[in-house]
């Protein structure tokens, strides 16, 4: 096999990977998801879409608690 055939594999694999890649660079909550549908169906091209607009698309970050904040709420109801 040619030098042309492993660098068109290589880069389709780059691609192919490109949501998951994104998904986990900004610490998507789905990523997990959206790594699986990536890995399952993204061969289909209309999946692989999907999966890069939703690792793209805003999310929401829950707030983090702290122990001492969930002492006092438990403290409240007493």
């Amino acid at each position: 096999m040619d030098k042309t055939f492993w660098l068109v594999v290589i880069v389709l694999m780059v691609v192919g990977s490109l949501p998951v890649w994104i998904a986990y660079a900004r610490r998507h909550p789905a990523k997990i998801w959206i790594g699986t549908l990536c890995i399952l169906t993204g061969w289909t091209g209309y999946a692989w879409l999907i999966a890069l607009l939703w690792s793209l698309l805003p999310f929401r970050k829950l707030p983090e608690i702290t122990v001492t904040e969930v002492d006092i709420c438990l403290s409240r109801r007493q």
